[in-house]
């Protein structure tokens, strides 16, 4: 007895470890002899459950937190992020962790973006951020070299504290 067969199936994913399958077949069996007697449709449905073991947990961005719990998508390649998928900045300067270049720059200084201290005046030199002391209600600024300024004239500039050789 011959056997030919028509069908059509279809599976629904449910989540990401079950899914549904569905089919349905038209059977037609021919006898070799007596094509009379050959059985036309002849209907086969079926349903039934997949499950998927093993496998990868969806991580689009590649931070190691699954998507299903990441609540900062698309962190940049190369961030370190915290339990939660959102980018770590230690030091505060706007670029994170794994990307930052310059650890610990001083909070307030301008940055590129490796989170290294930009040239603003472009002598080559990169400064910290300003810091500010009073004297004669006036408002001086220490520089990079930390320039002793307590004992200089405001109308001077300060001298350098230069070591003796």
């Amino acid at each position: 007895m011959a056997q030919h067969s028509a069908f059509a199936g279809l599976k629904i994913k449910l989540t990401n470890a079950i899914g549904l399958r569905l089919e349905a077949r038209n059977v037609l069996l021919v006898p070799k002899k007596h094509y009379d007697k050959a059985h036309i449709d002849n209907i086969v449905a079926g349903a039934g459950l997949v499950f998927a073991f093993g496998g990868k947990v969806e991580d689009s961005d590649g931070d190691g937190v699954p998507d299903k719990l990441d609540r900062c998508p698309n962190t940049p390649a190369g961030c370190r992020v915290d339990a939660s998928g959102c980018p770590i900045d230690s030091d505060g300067d706007g670029v994170c962790d794994g990307l930052d270049q310059c650890a610990n720059t001083p909070r307030g200084a301008t940055v590129d973006a490796r989170g290294c201290p930009k040239d603003s005046d472009g002598d080559g030199v990169r400064r910290r951020a300003p810091a500010f002391v009073r004297r004669d209600r006036r408002a001086l600024e220490l520089n990079e070299w930390r320039c002793d300024v307590r004992h200089a004239p405001l109308s001077e500039p300060a001298p350098f504290n230069t070591p003796t050789l």
